[in-house]
């Protein structure tokens, strides 16, 4: 088996919080730099530029797993993977009809740009989506399953759209495949042992805005391969795969 360094929570240009430098050549570029042999493209609530990504990590011989950063109706952030762009497109659709009906406000929010794997503007998701939709977390969960993906509580160790933050416990009903933790935070002792009690896995990600935000990884998989069967194999310690962080 191989340890492969990953990062599984990083926004493109389409995240109206996120930089216009976030293009596929440039964050592929600078992961590979980096030493990170897998990263996710999570946007809020769209996979607009999941395609570009794909295309342009094959080029450069990183993967990119297609995934998506849901908010709940709770405004809980999860990290959503899977193991193909047609599953992630197909959850996409499920995601759009759960948002509400409004157009984004560029002024306050910013622009949603869509582009091709060059880096190229293409369009514009006019929706806003900066925003929660209208099912709680678990239900999303179910969906997630229901498609064969991955679903990762994101940055449990923040106060604001977290798990942790708004319900000060990780549900034992809530069937998550593993949370994720931010580099630069302080642990917390009582959330690192409800994490342990859950027996869950935990990741950590950069949750990249800027280019500047990529890191080192401090993540790692031991597997096989880079497929979402193994990652979820890490995530629950089956057939010797793991995860390993450096904290």
């Amino acid at each position: 088996m191989k340890e492969w360094g990953l990062d599984l929570h990083i926004h493109s240009a389409l995240s109206p919080c996120s930089s216009k430098e976030m293009l596929p050549g440039p964050v592929l570029s600078r992961a590979k730099e980096l030493g990170i042999s897998a990263i996710a493209i999570t946007d809020h609530n769209s996979a607009g530029n999941s395609r570009a990504f794909l295309e342009k990590g094959r080029e450069l011989g990183i993967m990119v797993f297609p995934g998506m950063e849901l908010q709940s109706i709770e405004d809980i952030h999860l990290i959503c993977l899977f193991e193909n762009l047609a599953d992630l497109l197909a959850f996409q659709e499920q995601v759009y009809l759960q948002l509400p009906q409004m157009d984004n406000n560029k002024e306050s929010f910013g622009e949603q740009w869509l582009v091709d794997k060059e880096g190229l503007l293409i369009g514009e998701v006019e929706q806003i989506l900066l925003i929660g939709t209208s099912l709680s977390v678990d239900e999303w969960v179910t969906h997630v399953h229901q498609l064969g993906g991955l679903c990762i509580a994101a940055h449990v160790d923040r106060q604001g759209f977290s798990l942790w933050g708004h319900l000060a416990c990780l549900p034992p009903e809530l069937d998550l495949d593993g949370v994720e933790l931010t580099p630069h935070l302080r642990r917390d002792p009582v959330l690192m042992e409800a994490i342990k009690k859950r027996g869950l896995s935990y990741v950590i990600s950069s949750d990249a805005h800027y280019l500047a935000d990529l890191r080192a990884p401090q993540c790692f998989a031991r597997m096989e391969e880079l497929t979402l069967l193994e990652l979820k194999q890490a995530l629950s310690g089956q057939n010797g795969r793991m995860i390993r962080t450096l904290r």
